[in-house]
């Protein structure tokens, strides 16, 4: 893979909601490009940003004039927190902060809303006093691969879940294997799966790391700052740039 000289600074702009809901009346604008949009092949959101990672979508329907004639079809309440929800073709799956030491991921039913799994581990974090007003949540969108969804949480662990159950297949505590503090805002960047291998950027540089077992395969761009000057606050793409494909960060 050939890593790109480019530097991207990225914006992301969130919106906290204090619940999930879905209506009728509308069709789904969030499938990958291969994704059909059919009633047996609902479209897919499988990453921060969607399927390409840009924000964009293959079919982008008109918006209804007004929402009158929307039917809310079910309505969940959240925990708080900033990480986007995960939609496949079944299920909804959404990260939370429950309390001041714990995190939990939810699989929900995209039909009914319906709870089919819960997991919850320790994720302590808490942000500096001038932060705080906007909460010391969880901030990294999950990555699904159809198969397991990848989780990080405020103490810049990174988990991955089987997605049918919700059990942990491996667990990897990045300041701990890197001996790096835990930053200030916990986990900002959100993992990118590309093939085989999971791209995040955690413990003040780039990781790569075997998306099957967690282990790392190389560590680059290592800064000895803080979150505020190490570009973690963005996270990886990947772009074909001069017909070259590479992976581009801060």
């Amino acid at each position: 893979m050939t890593a790109s000289p480019v530097t991207i600074a990225m914006v992301i702009l969130v919106v906290l909601l204090p619940c999930i809901t879905t209506v009728s009346g509308t069709t789904d604008s969030t499938a990958p490009p291969d994704t059909p949009e059919t009633d047996a092949v609902p479209q897919t959101w499988n990453q921060w940003r969607g399927p390409a990672r840009d924000g964009s979508a293959a079919r982008t329907p008109p918006w209804p004039r007004d929402l009158v004639n929307l039917e809310r079809r079910w309505r969940v309440k959240l925990g708080k927190g900033y990480s986007g929800p995960i939609a496949t073709s079944d299920r909804v799956f959404v990260v939370e902060t429950v309390d001041e030491t714990t995190v939990a991921v939810r699989a929900l039913d995209r039909a009914t809303g319906n709870e089919i799994w819960k997991r919850t581990w320790p994720g302590r974090g808490s942000v500096p006093f001038f932060a705080m007003a906007n909460g010391d949540w969880v901030r990294s969108t999950p990555a699904f691969d159809g198969a397991t969804l990848y989780v990080g949480d405020m103490g810049e662990s990174l988990l991955a879940l089987e997605a049918a159950t919700g059990a942990v297949r491996w667990k990897a505590d990045l300041p701990a294997r890197f001996e790096t503090a835990v930053p200030d805002f916990g986990f900002a960047s959100s993992p990118l799966v590309d093939g085989d291998s999971l791209y995040v950027q955690a413990a003040n540089s780039l990781v790569k790391l075997d998306k099957k077992t967690g282990t790392t395969v190389w560590r680059r761009l290592n800064h000895s700052g803080t979150i505020q000057d190490s570009g973690a606050f963005s996270s990886p793409v990947m772009a074909t740039i001069g017909g070259v494909r590479q992976l581009v960060v801060q």
